[in-house]
């Protein structure tokens, strides 16, 4: 910003001096999270430290932190002013900038700082005139020694104060225009400068914030609606309601309940579809004296649990187990079973002879199996709760 226009702005505004401190901090100590309420000057003397505004880090020394003093004021633009002096508020804003410097002469800022604390704490009418006085003082001087020194002040982003004011007080009843009031400029600016940058609006960024905390409390606690509402800013649990089906398109019961079942889900040690199909445990059932035959328990009896599509394909499996146990005759008309080479020749009363085949392929989803033409048992790797249900007892089963 060129130093006439900060002169002009300097000439043309209102100036309240809001307080005057003076502060000690022993080594070690740190001032956090702290939140000007109007723009400052922070004079320091003796010390080092790292002093942080907004994401700008700066380092002092030498007439720096560990004892300090903060002017706090207010600069109010006259009402009768002229267009051009608005405007130029607006666009550059001179009581929002940021510089750090070391002052090449020091002793007589110190002066004027010590004689501005002091004449504050008086607390009369005449000496809070005098203060006005001696701040104007300070402001020139400093002023002078800034310029000299070619330093050039920073512009804060105006973006990212209302960002950071928007997430730390969302819990507060808040518009655009108390938003702009804070921030010390006009609804439209920062509207403008907020979309072009954020692609949305202050109050709609303002829900999203409210609404990403509900999500929050929602599923970390078992807090009503109306308590959540209450804590992220809103009047009450249908304002919520109506906000959560605005950002989530789904009312926050729902939404609750969909993410609790998604949870679970990724938590299963087994596929959802494993685990749907499978086996219910029974109890162990013993062998006969007789390897083969397998003692058959009505309660211990094997349950599928399936959909109509698994339950096509176990009836399809069961039905070629079922061909497969069963003679039949050799399929001449190009189907899938086909008689093999060995064969066996009977005769009958007429004296005919009849040749008979002792194997046959079987066409399956895995490819052609060769079978016994005639078999006389049947092993099964799985659906054992079927075959015996057709009576079909297995002479070999999975463990």
């Amino acid at each position: 910003m060129k130093l006439n226009d900060h002169i002009l702005l300097w000439n043309h505004v209102f100036i309240q001096v809001m307080d005057v401190r003076h502060k000690k901090m022993s080594k070690g100590e740190e001032l956090r999270s702290y939140s000007l309420p109007a723009s400052a000057f922070l004079y320091t003397l003796r010390g080092s430290a790292r002093v942080r505004l907004d994401d700008s880090i700066h380092k002092v020394e030498r007439f720096h932190v560990l004892e300090y003093y903060i002017i706090l004021y207010k600069a109010t633009l006259a009402l009768t002013c002229r267009k051009e002096i608005a405007q130029l508020l607006e666009k550059e804003n001179p009581f929002q900038n940021q510089y750090a410097f070391a002052p090449h002469y020091p002793l007589p800022l110190y002066d004027k700082v010590k004689l501005l604390e002091q004449e504050w704490r008086e607390a009369s009418g005449l000496g809070k005139l005098h203060v006005k006085a001696l701040f104007q003082q300070l402001v020139y001087e400093l002023l002078q020694q800034l310029y000299r020194q070619g330093i050039e002040p920073l512009k804060p982003d105006l973006v990212s104060q209302a960002v950071a004011y928007i997430r730390e007080y969302s819990s507060r009843s808040m518009t655009l225009e108390s938003i702009a009031e804070e921030l010390e400029c006009s609804t439209g600016h920062l509207s403008r400068l907020f979309k072009n940058k954020m692609h949305t609006s202050p109050i709609h960024y303002l829900g999203q914030v409210r609404i990403d905390r509900a999500v929050q409390l929602l599923m970390q606690t078992d807090a009503t609606l109306q308590e959540i509402a209450e804590s992220v800013g809103y009047p009450d649990a249908h304002s919520l309601s109506r906000s959560f089906k605005k950002y989530k398109g789904l009312s926050p019961v729902r939404f609750k309940k969909e993410r609790q079942h998604h949870v679970r889900k990724q938590d299963q040690d087994m596929p959802q579809t494993l685990l749907t199909y499978a086996l219910q445990q029974t109890p162990f059932t013993r062998y006969t004296d007789i390897d083969y035959q397998y003692r058959y328990n009505a309660e211990g009896d094997l349950f599928m649990h399936g959909r109509v599509k698994i339950t096509a394909m176990m009836i399809m499996l069961c039905l070629s187990l079922m061909l497969g146990a069963c003679s039949a005759p050799a399929n001449t008309n190009g189907s899938s079973q086909t008689e093999a080479n060995p064969t066996t020749t009977s005769s009958n009363g007429d004296g005919q002879v009849t040749v008979q085949a002792k194997t046959r392929t079987v066409s399956t989803l895995k490819g052609d199996v060769e079978v016994p033409a005639n078999p006389k048992r049947v092993a099964s790797d799985q659906y054992m709760g079927h075959l015996l249900k057709l009576g079909i007892i297995p002479v070999g089963v999975r463990s």
